[in-house]
């Protein structure tokens, strides 16, 4: 009776721990399936969304003006805010001349976006930085063109790529990079 009552209760509590398991909304998620958002300083997050701009930019081109729209791209599929990135790392983007400023295009537009600066661009978007292990990360940045007042207007381009992140020195730097399907 006694190793009766054990196995029920080894059952059970596999059952739970099945269940539980079962609950992480991360398992199954679109963006990062089965990664958790990393606790990172305002530094090292900047480092990291700085790597993936570097890897599908040249923010150094003085002709392509890059901006940051800082609501956070889900988890699940599609472009709804899914919070923000914190201002202070926007700052640091900023003041590392990796971004030119900030727009919030209007979501889900089928034409292309609008922002205010005196060039004509991108405007990015980016998930969490989630971590998969050790030194390693991985950031969806989410780009669409935009048009300026003086640009005219000029066809829609949005594209979506994952970036495999390494820890390279005190900063990160893209090691892979996968094309996502824009939803």
């Amino acid at each position: 009776m006694t190793t009766l009552r054990a196995g029920l209760g080894v059952a059970c509590m596999l059952s739970l721990l099945c269940a539980c398991a079962g609950s992480d909304p991360d398992r199954d998620a679109f963006r990062g399936p089965g990664l958790h958002a990393a606790k990172l300083s305002t530094d090292s997050r900047a480092r990291a969304y700085d790597a993936a701009i570097r890897a599908a930019f040249d923010p150094d081109d003085q002709a392509v003006s890059i901006l940051l729209d800082d609501r956070l791209l889900p988890r699940s599929a599609g472009v709804d805010s899914a919070g923000t990135i914190p201002a202070a790392s926007a700052r640091e983007l900023e003041q590392r001349g990796t971004i030119r400023g900030v727009c919030h295009p209007k979501l889900g537009i089928k034409g292309t976006a609008k922002c205010a600066s005196p060039l004509p661009g991108y405007v990015v978007r980016f998930t969490d930085v989630l971590m998969s292990g050790g030194d390693t990360a991985r950031v969806y940045l989410w780009a669409e063109k935009y048009d300026n007042a003086k640009s005219g207007f000029s066809a829609p381009m949005r594209f979506e790529r994952a970036y495999q992140l390494v820890r390279s020195g005190t900063g990160w730097r893209a090691a892979q990079e996968a094309h996502i399907p824009v939803t």
